[in-house]
């Protein structure tokens, strides 16, 4: 037996973790900050030049960004490529969820290694200019939606699997409430994330601001 399948309950354990806190916890962060794009240029960078600012940046980045992302990334992409999807014969709800968490799970490995070398590394110090020139696209926009729509539901899917496995919803009925509650932090982040991305080009959902 390989390493991976030896180790392979205490990995699949710290995979679930690591989807949930920090790059779960990430996620949220980030989609709170590009919402402040809603109050225009200037109020998100600002917010930008806050956080590019803070003390020990790129320690922060690579111990709670950067390694949990590539580490659940490539632990992600051998669960793929070593797990039996059986929706064809199988074609319960949760088989389907299984499935689609994973070929969304490949999609953001592309989608996030795009995303950051065209942000984080282009060299450009006015972040909502960038954005707003690469939204202006209607390919790149719906190759954004596409990334966050993909972001929301493997988080919201993978959290419902993390509080199963850590045994916090044990019972039938606690994970049918779960799938429920999990299903609307989909729906909510995925309204934050996209309305994010329409505030660079000025077609965002206002009226919930204060």
């Amino acid at each position: 037996m390989s390493f991976l399948d030896r180790q392979n309950f205490l990995l699949r354990r710290l995979h679930s973790l690591t989807g949930v806190v920090p790059v779960g916890a990430f996620l949220v962060e980030h989609f709170l900050t590009n919402s402040f794009a809603l109050g225009g240029e200037e109020s998100y960078n600002e917010k930008v030049a806050f956080l590019t600012s803070l003390p020990y940046l790129y320690v922060i980045e690579a111990l709670f960004i950067f390694l949990p992302i590539i580490f659940h990334g490539l632990l992600g992409m051998w669960i793929v490529f070593s797990a039996e999807v059986s929706v064809a014969r199988h074609r319960y709800l949760r088989n389907w969820l299984y499935f689609f968490q994973r070929v969304s799970g490949v999609f953001l490995v592309v989608y996030i290694t795009v995303h950051v070398w065209t942000t984080r590394f282009a060299g450009e110090e006015n972040l909502f200019r960038l954005m707003e020139h690469k939204l202006s696209s209607p390919g790149w926009m719906w190759f954004y939606i596409a990334g966050v729509t993909a972001a929301t539901f493997h988080f919201a899917n993978g959290l419902w699997g993390f509080m199963v496995t850590w045994g916090i919803t044990v019972s039938p009925r606690a994970q049918r409430w779960s799938t429920y509650a999990c299903a609307g932090v989909f729906l909510a982040m995925t309204f934050v994330g996209v309305n994010a991305l329409l505030a660079f080009t000025g077609d965002a959902v206002t009226f919930l601001q204060k």
